[in-house]
C-alpha cells in the first residue's frame, strides 16, 4: 500500500483549507485567512477593473473577519448552515447521462474543487425576465438577453423542484440573505475576483444590519464619499462582467478559454481576435491601449 501525502498522490491535488468539526464562524475566518495568506505570499494578477491593491484586499478581509463572527451567531443563518457537499465546477460538460435516457445521470467528473460548505452557499434566487431596455438593444444584445432569461427560467425550474423534492435545500436557498451568502463566497476569492464583490457584500450587510436582528452595532461602516466611489466602481465592474459573459457566449468558451471539441478552433480563435480588437478600440477611448489589453477577458499565453 502506498501512503498518500503531499509528495505522492494518485490524480491532481488541490491544496485548500482543510478543517473539521468547526463552527460557522471558524469557517468564515478560515476562508479569510486563506485569502490573507495568498495575498501576502503571491503577486496579485489583476483581472478586471478596480481589482484593488494588496492594501485594499487586506483592509477588506480585516473588516470581513470582524463581521463574520457576529453574523455566525444569527439564528436563521445557523438553521441554513448544514454542511453540504459542493462539486465546485458542476456544469453540463461535467455530467454524464445514459445514452438511452438523457434524464438519467450516470456520473459526474472533475471533482478537484469539491468542498463541504454551508447549505446556504448555493446560488440565490433568480428572476427570469428581460432587461427593461430590451427594445432598445441591438440584435446581438437581444440574443444574449434572451439566452440569460432562458437560463434563469431553468434555474426557476430547479427552485420549484427543490420545493417538491428537497424542501430543506429550498429553505436554505431562500432564508439566507444574498449579501451574507456573497460575503462567505467572496472572502476566499478576492485574490482572483478582486475586492469589489467583498466590499459590496460588507456595505449591504451594514445597511441591513438591524434587520438581521443583531443588537450589537455593525463592525463595518463606510463614509458617504467612499460609498459613492464604491457604487461607481461596482457599476463598472458589473458592466465588465456582463460583457465578459456575453463574450463567453459568443465564443462558446469558459473562463479559461476552453471551447467544445466539436467547434472549429481556428474559427473560434479568429472570432476571438476580432472581438479583442473591437474591445481595445472601444476601451482605448478612455484608457491606454495596454490597459485595455490587460482588462481583456482571456489571458494571453503566447
Amino acid at each position: 500500500m502506498i501512503s498518500i501525502n503531499d509528495d505522492y498522490c494518485i490524480g491532481p491535488v488541490f491544496k485548500s483549507i482543510v478543517v473539521s468539526k468547526i463552527c460557522l464562524s471558524d469557517l468564515g475566518l478560515a476562508l479569510a485567512s486563506y485569502s490573507f495568506k495568498h495575498i501576502k505570499l503571491k503577486a496579485l494578477i489583476h483581472r478586471g477593473p478596480h481589482f484593488g491593491t494588496k492594501t485594499d484586499h487586506i483592509q477588506g478581509l480585516g473588516a470581513a473577519m470582524k463581521v463574520i463572527p457576529k453574523l455566525a451567531s444569527y439564528t436563521t443563518l445557523q438553521r441554513s448552515s448544514r454542511p453540504t457537499l459542493w462539486h465546485g465546477d458542476l456544469h453540463l460538460g461535467h455530467i454524464f447521462v445514459w445514452n438511452r435516457d438523457s434524464s438519467a445521470i450516470v456520473g459526474k467528473i472533475d471533482w478537484q474543487y469539491v468542498s463541504i460548505m454551508p447549505a446556504f452557499m448555493q446560488f440565490g434566487m433568480v428572476k427570469p425576465e428581460l432587461p427593461p431596455n430590451f427594445d432598445e438593444m441591438d440584435p446581438d444584445e437581444k440574443t444574449f438577453a434572451i439566452a440569460e432569461r432562458n437560463q434563469a427560467l431553468l434555474s426557476k425550474c430547479y427552485e420549484g423542484t427543490l420545493v417538491k423534492h428537497h424542501l430543506e435545500s429550498y429553505l436554505a436557498l431562500t432564508r439566507a440573505d444574498s449579501a451574507i451568502r456573497r460575503l462567505f463566497s467572496s472572502t476566499d476569492t478576492t485574490w482572483k475576483d478582486g475586492i469589489v464583490p467583498l466590499c459590496d457584500s460588507l456595505i449591504q450587510i451594514s445597511e441591513e444590519w438591524h434587520q438581521v436582528g443583531i443588537s450589537e452595532p455593525c463592525p463595518y461602516q463606510i463614509a458617504d464619499g467612499d460609498l459613492l466611489k464604491h457604487r461607481l466602481e461596482l457599476s463598472q465592474c458589473r458592466d465588465w462582467h456582463e460583457l465578459k459573459a456575453y463574450t463567453h457566449e459568443l465564443l462558446q468558451s469558459d473562463d479559461d478559454g476552453w471551447v467544445p471539441p466539436q467547434l472549429d478552433f481556428d474559427k473560434v480563435q479568429l472570432r476571438h481576435d476580432e472581438l479583442l480588437q473591437l474591445y481595445i478600440q472601444k476601451e482605448s477611448e478612455e484608457l491606454p491601449e495596454e490597459e485595455a489589453k490587460r482588462l481583456w477577458f482571456y489571458t494571453d499565453r503566447t
